[in-house]
């Protein structure tokens, strides 16, 4: 198995650790600020306070 480092490897591994860390860290807050906007009806509290709850540090 050849372990050289090139530029595409490098590149590709930068990327994979990037996306592992948002998504570990919760940079995917599945559009809660858009879904907190729409909210409208007599139940609009109650999915805001919905989605406080799910959005939350790891």
């Amino acid at each position: 198995m050849d372990l050289t480092w090139t530029l595409p490897n490098a590149v590709a591994g930068t990327m994979v650790l990037a996306l592992n860390a948002y998504v570990l860290l919760g940079g995917a807050d599945f559009g809660g600020g858009v879904w907190d906007l729409l909210a409208r009806g007599k139940h609009r509290d109650q999915q805001r306070a919905r989605i406080v709850r799910a959005i939350g540090p790891i």
